[in-house]
């Protein structure tokens, strides 16, 4: 009989335990695997900065700031879609610093309407943990006046070959620290205006929106892309009264003779095939040649918007304002060579534009 009584007490026991580690192993579930989801405000500056404040989430580390549209329109060869314009990207993080509401500004948001939202993490045994997202913020960004590098300058000292800097973009892809000044190569100089080239590729724009036919210099979308949005973004109004409009030539393609389009009139435009192999600006006159000279770099920021850096020395292949046959334009890959690609490709911008000293 005790026996009896004493196996069901153990049994009672044993269950009363399996209960208890059953619970425990619950919330202790519980606690580690989810993350609250953060509650964000966001107000938007006078002078256009973008402050986000996201509230104390427990168990956060951090909180990554999302924002849909820093991208352009695009479409594709099967029909129209918007290409990275409906695309969040990942403009800040903020790490964990005390108690207090977390708050970051965004400083490089040119004009426009954007969308801002923001999820949590935690770093627990080496391993990220994201929270959901919270709610969508709709902002709209209006900048008055664009900061550009400085409005004063001197150039009348500039040599040719020399790198000069001359308006603003971002370049290091943080948005919080507003925009760098742009390094310009000069090509060539003359009493009253000199012709400069970037330094870096800047952005990741394609020669075309649509996947057509007859596209060149004249009519395809990086045209007025470059001499209305870049203009606008990159240069203060001292800058721009400097920067001139001329008559811009782009000859037929020498590969294949396809036509490089009618005269335009720009403030800003790109490097042609003719160009990239003129001996007067220190290239290589083979076009096929391994011209270190014509290698370049994208920034951080150009890479984040889809310019692929190439190698150890994160080399990538730009655009020329160059067309070529079947829907192509020509371009510099990544070790100097004149090559062509898909007009919808994304390689890397490097601006042209002559700027008046006088």
């Amino acid at each position: 009989m005790r026996g009896k009584v004493l196996r069901k007490t153990i049994a009672v026991l044993l269950m009363m335990g399996i209960m208890i580690g059953t619970f425990a192993g619950v919330k202790t579930q519980a606690k580690s695997d989810g993350l609250a989801t953060p509650k964000i405000s966001v107000k938007v500056g006078s002078d256009g900065e973008v402050s986000v404040t996201v509230k104390k989430t427990a168990d956060a580390d951090g909180y990554e700031i999302y924002v849909k549209g820093l991208g352009e329109e695009y479409v594709d060869m099967y029909g129209e879609y918007d290409y990275l314009k409906d695309e969040y990207s990942l403009a800040a993080t903020i790490e964990k610093s005390g108690k207090k509401k977390r708050s970051i500004t965004l400083r490089s948001l040119p004009s426009g309407e954007y969308t801002v939202k923001v999820r949590s993490y935690n770093k627990k045994y080496n391993k990220k943990t994201f929270s959901d997202y919270s709610g969508e913020k709709k902002i709209k960004v209006s900048v008055a006046d664009v900061i550009g590098y400085t409005d004063k300058y001197d150039l009348s000292e500039t040599k040719k070959g020399d790198v000069i800097l001359f308006g603003a973009y971002e370049q290091d892809n943080d948005l919080t620290n507003g925009k760098e000044p742009i390094e310009w190569i000069v090509l060539e100089k003359n009493k009253k205006s000199m012709l400069v080239m970037s330094k870096y590729a800047l952005d990741g724009v394609p020669y075309n929106k649509k996947y057509q036919t007859d596209i060149n210099w004249s009519n395809c979308t990086l045209h007025s892309w470059l001499d209305e949005k870049f203009y606008a973004k990159a240069f203060n109004t001292t800058e721009q009264s400097m920067i001139k409009t001329v008559t811009v030539k782009t000859p037929d393609n020498a590969y294949d003779g396809e036509f490089g389009g009618e005269d335009t009139e720009d403030r800003i435009f790109i490097p042609s095939m003719s160009d990239m192999t003129k001996k007067e600006y220190g290239f290589s006159t083979d076009f096929a040649a391994r011209d270190g000279k014509r290698v370049c770099v994208p920034t951080a920021y150009a890479v984040a918007r889809g310019v692929r850096a190439w190698d150890e020395e994160g080399v990538c292949d730009w655009t020329l304002r160059t067309a070529g046959k079947n829907r192509t334009s020509e371009s510099v890959d990544r070790s100097g060579v004149l090559v062509r690609y898909d007009i919808q490709a994304n390689n890397g911008i490097r601006p042209m534009m002559y700027i008046m000293i006088e």
